[in-house]
């Protein structure tokens, strides 16, 4: 039985040429074959020579598969941070509703916009950071503290879910109507929720900070 043979380019022996400081690929070849599933290295008969250049350089690249780990980008976190002020300003006017004394069909009246807002500030700022804040980085290069890291990203959907069942729960009792201390209970987990969420900007704001960029929490 006569097995097909597929090139393994696991390592491959990449080319290149100096053009104005600059490298360009001319070949990339392998001398590494797969027969059966197992890597075995070819024959001298059949070895595919390296080409030489005077004015090239060679370049050994890895394309097995490299451990990722996660970093961020402290310039583009920040940056994303400044810019949703939306976010800051409907978060003052929730804690605000929460603190005024108002008969509790007002109240919940204010409430439900503003969670709904909130939510929706959140699930931008949210997606911002993980497409450009956060950033996968080779594990050699990745700093020391990537469990925090991770820990610190996930709860980007723990505080998303929150708002969001916050935010449907008073459009619920705003349908239904209010009974016993549903108003009070509500309000109690905003607050509980608005801490949360403070305790995650300022972790993030250390993040920036031990990354050389100077940002002071938010109080």
């Amino acid at each position: 039985m006569v097995q097909e043979a597929a090139w393994n380019c696991e390592t491959e022996v990449v080319a290149f040429r100096r053009n104005g400081g600059c490298a360009d690929p001319l070949i990339r070849v392998s001398n590494t074959s797969v027969v059966g599933g197992l890597a075995a290295p070819r024959s001298e008969a059949d070895r595919v020579p390296t080409p030489t250049f005077s004015t090239e350089f060679l370049v050994i690249m890895n394309r097995s598969t490299q451990t990722r780990a996660l970093s961020i980008n402290p310039a583009f976190l920040q940056e994303i941070k400044d810019s949703n002020l939306t976010l800051w300003k409907t978060f003052d006017r929730l804690n605000e509703a929460c603190r005024e004394q108002r008969p509790p069909a007002s109240s919940l009246g204010l409430l439900v916009p503003l969670l709904g807002e909130l939510r929706d500030a959140l699930a931008l700022e949210f997606a911002l950071e993980e497409s450009y804040g956060y950033i996968e980085v080779p594990s050699a290069v990745a700093p020391v503290n990537n469990h925090l890291l991770h820990d610190i990203r996930s709860q980007h959907c723990r505080l998303y879910l929150k708002i969001t069942e916050l935010a449907e729960r008073a459009e619920e009792l705003q349908f239904r109507g209010l009974a016993n201390n549903d108003l009070g209970t509500l309000v109690a987990e905003v607050r509980e929720f608005g801490l949360e969420l403070r305790d995650h900007e300022r972790v993030e704001a250390d993040l920036i900070r031990c990354s050389g960029q100077m940002s002071p929490p938010r109080d």
